[in-house]
């Protein structure tokens, strides 16, 4: 597992095949393998142990490796090396070892794409085999959580956080700490949430309309005019009063994972009288018993950056995915869980991208279907037919990347993904835009703004420098010291 989690970071790595012999001269010091070797070497490593590991594990054990976990990261591993990073590109035709050995192939094989497909094939079946499912809306059964009440959107919230969920493969369970993923989501109050994680408008945009659609190719759907105020409707179950066109239908993954302006965050907080604007007032709560809290996020508001110089949401919005709705600021701090480092549902995506990328384009449909029909959302032949759209393999090919960035939108995937598909330079190296935080004025917070420290009504933006360096910044730096220490280590390109 350790060497794919190299080989993810820097391309071909030293393959460690047996315990290194502490006074080896310098001069034999091993040198990097190509690419495709290391692949092989790990996958047989893989294969080897799942026939030794158990299938799954008691509860006490869970975080333990089973053979199924074996076979989902071999997956796993096969899909980034079928993917355009390794896979014929070109842009790694001098990437050799000293001795002239070419450490990454530069001809493009179909043949690896099939290899990754059957390895998806086998992960799912033998994570099915012993009970492994997509959690549902009858599996959110917290009697004391009554909210999200919406079962779509419930059965979405609690998929990451629920200990009993059948989806989880393979988890991490060591405690979150007090910087966690939850506590710097959740609205803000001072020492116990950070009200920091807040998604893009590149992010948001990913996410479909109510009809299953991308938001710019929806005819039903005002993309052009997204970021104009609009009221809710009085029945809206996601929202009160005025916010953007963009957070009006929208798919319930969207209101399941993100809080927006007059949206509402299934989670809890105890008011400190004296302590400024804060979303836990009386006033702001909201649902069955008073299980949720209303977000709002202009400047002087109750999760606005107010006159703080840290902990509020660049953006002007938050994330809610991951955050258990029984986590709770000043009263008992976040509710703890385990981290799912695989799930069936991105075992469903890994298989349906390489049915596309090998040509069994019938196959895709069907597990893209069963991530979308969990999603609460019309199937993939329903909302293209709907707009008599034709699913070709490049269309599909761009369906099934948007389906994994939502889908996955805040499990550590993104960053990679980007990565194997050549597109992080297009994606990492622009200036991230939000909303207008520095105003009290609704019309001026509507406003896309780059966050980028440019004046902006209120003040100035939020500065959030980016930079990605293309090709470099695809494979991280070797060390220094190693570089130094090893004559036979070649440094990644561009370092």
């Amino acid at each position: 597992y350790y060497h794919f989690l190299l080989l993810r970071c820097y391309g071909p790595i030293i393959l460690v095949k047996e315990e290194p012999v502490i006074n080896t001269s310098p001069k034999d010091f091993l040198g990097r393998t190509p690419y495709d070797e290391c692949v092989d070497w790990i996958a047989e490593r893989f294969d080897d142990v799942a026939l030794r590991l158990p299938a799954n594990r008691s509860n006490r054990l869970m975080g333990l490796a089973t053979s199924v976990a074996a076979k989902a990261i071999k997956s796993r591993m096969l899909l980034y090396a079928a993917s355009p990073l390794y896979n014929g590109n070109s842009m790694y035709a001098d990437f050799k070892n000293p001795d002239g050995t070419s450490l990454i192939n530069t001809t493009f094989d179909v043949n690896k794409w099939s290899r990754a497909k059957e390895a998806c094939k086998e992960a799912i079946e033998a994570a099915e085999a012993v009970g492994h499912r997509l959690y549902m809306p009858a599996d959110a059964t917290a009697g004391d959580l009554p909210e999200p009440a919406d079962p779509i959107q419930r059965a979405l919230r609690f998929t990451l956080v629920d200990k009993a969920s059948k989806e989880h493969i393979w988890i991490d369970a060591r405690p979150e700490g007090f910087f966690s993923m939850q506590n710097k989501s959740r609205p803000w109050l001072i020492g116990h949430s950070w009200n920091g994680i807040s998604p893009t408008l590149t992010m948001l945009d990913r996410f479909y309309s109510k009809n299953g659609l991308p938001i710019d190719q929806d005819p039903a759907f005002d993309y052009e005019k997204r970021f104009s105020p609009t009221v809710f409707d009085e029945d809206d179950i996601n929202g009160e009063g005025q916010t953007q066109k963009m957070n009006i239908d929208r798919e319930p993954r969207y209101y399941a994972w993100i809080s927006f302006h007059n949206g509402y965050y299934e989670c809890q907080g105890r008011y400190y009288e004296g302590s400024g604007h804060n979303a836990y007032e009386d006033s702001n709560f909201r649902g069955i018993n008073n299980m949720k809290v209303l977000t709002q996020f202009m400047r002087n508001q109750a999760c606005g950056v107010q006159q703080r110089s840290n902990n509020y949401s660049p953006t002007g919005f938050l994330n809610k995915k991951g955050v258990h709705p029984a986590s709770n600021s000043g009263g008992g701090g976040h509710r703890e869980y385990p981290w799912p480092v695989l799930r069936l549902g991105e075992l469903y995506l890994n298989y349906a991208e390489a049915c596309v990328e090998s040509g069994d384009l019938d196959e895709a449909k069907v597990y893209i279907n069963k991530i979308r029909e969990r999603a609460g959302i019309p199937t993939l032949e329903t909302a293209w037919g709907s707009i008599g759209v034709s699913l070709t393999e490049a269309k599909m090919r761009g369906i099934v990347r948007q389906e994994r960035m939502i889908e996955m939108y805040m499990e550590h995937q993104n960053f990679w993904d980007m990565r194997r598909w050549l597109l992080a330079g297009e994606y990492f190296d622009a200036t991230p835009e939000g909303n207008n935080i520095m105003t009290n004025d609704f019309e001026e917070f509507c406003t896309p703004t780059p966050l980028d420290g440019r004046v902006v009504a209120g003040g100035n933006s939020p500065n959030i420098p980016r930079n990605f360096a293309s090709p470099r910044n695809y494979l991280m730096p070797i060390p220094y010291t190693e570089v130094q220490k090893n004559k036979n280590l070649v440094q990644n390109p561009g370092y």
